[in-house]
């Protein structure tokens, strides 16, 4: 009850509260004008993180409240309390992008920022479970595994926010990963997770109905950075049911394995440009799309396949022999890895 409970609220509360943050937006003049290294060509409110985070926020509190009133045999503890975490490293995450949205913070202290949060997350026991030495200290066996979370968080953290370049595209593959992360939490019967999955699906179905194209908000980095570390976070407290630890490593990757390659390529093409990889512009996978001859609702419709196609993979992983995930996975992320070189030869900048 409390995950459908969750999952109703937060889109019907995202359908109110993102219309109050676009006029919040326009009140307090944060409005994304556009630019030439912009994709939007009208000036658009940029607050939209606000919205989902207060639905999701509130629709948390909503399942929480309704499961006071309900019958839940002792197990309302045991649905909340081993799962803060999830929620405070989702706050902070969405907190320093709310900073940025205000104070313009530089790529630098943006970074510092993640790292810190996720050593908050480190040290509340949040690591991936890949690696297991066999050493004796519990530290340093555990030091792969620590190292493998900061480079997970952080980087998936900023592959979604490089991900926000054109209308509905970041919001649509972070709904799409909700989805399929959501699935695994109530096969495996984490109501939990399943409980913030659904709230963290259903905020962002009703931003949805805004910033599809053509967009009337954007999302800021107070949604990106909130976005991000939150789906990175679920990955990593996610529980594998998979015996092999090849699947361990692949499902979150075939996940992520979308904004994984578009950040990928977009580094290495501005590195051999001379440019800094944080700074915008519009040459991104989607922009090679439109380049391609596709209109940028069929080149966002695309990205979504895309998506949908790797998370079903990730799903078929976990169901199929140890020697078939060893040709699966490098088969998919070859495929789509040539496919996102095809499209970095694309002239789309000068």
């Amino acid at each position: 009850m409390a995950p459908v409970i969750s999952l109703v609220s937060a889109f019907v509360l995202s359908l109110l509260l993102v219309p109050l943050a676009r006029r919040l937006s326009f009140r307090l003049g944060k409005i994304a004008q556009p630019r030439q290294d912009r994709w939007h060509r009208q000036a658009t409110a940029q607050l939209g993180g606000v919205g989902i985070f207060a639905a999701f926020v509130g629709a948390l509190l909503l399942s929480l409240l309704a499961l006071t009133w309900l019958p839940h045999d002792g197990w309302l503890g045991q649905l909340w309390l081993p799962r803060w975490g999830v929620l405070l490293g989702a706050i902070l995450a969405f907190l320093l992008g709310l900073v940025d949205d205000f104070k313009r913070l530089s790529p630098p202290a943006k970074l510092v920022g993640q790292i810190l949060i996720a050593a908050v997350m480190v040290f509340l026991g949040y690591t991936s479970n890949f690696f297991s030495p066999r050493i004796a200290n519990e530290i340093l066996a555990q030091l792969p595994n620590i190292l493998l979370t900061f480079f997970w968080l952080v980087g998936i953290t900023n592959a979604i926010n490089l991900l926000d370049n054109m209308d509905g595209l970041a919001g649509g593959i972070s709904l799409i990963t909700a989805g399929i992360l959501s699935y695994f939490f109530w096969r495996s019967g984490d109501l939990g997770l399943l409980t913030i999955s659904f709230a963290f699906l259903g905020s962002l179905a009703g931003f949805l109905v805004f910033n599809f194209p053509p967009a009337s908000i954007f999302m800021g980095d107070s949604g990106s950075l909130f976005l991000g570390f939150t789906l990175a976070l679920l990955a990593i407290a996610r529980q594998p049911q998979a015996s092999n630890v090849f699947a361990v490593l692949g499902v979150p990757t075939l996940l992520f394995l979308l904004p994984i390659l578009d950040t990928t390529l977009v580094t290495f093409t501005r590195l051999l440009r001379g440019q800094s990889p944080a700074q915008g512009g519009r040459d991104h996978t989607s922009h090679r799309l439109i380049a391609f001859g596709l209109s940028e609702r069929q080149a966002v419709l695309v990205m979504y396949g895309v998506a949908l196609f790797s998370g079903v993979l990730a799903i078929t992983l976990e169901s199929i022999q140890y020697w078939f995930s060893l040709v699966l996975v490098p088969l998919a992320v070859v495929s789509l890895a040539l496919l996102t070189a095809y499209l970095g030869g694309l002239k789309v900048v000068s």
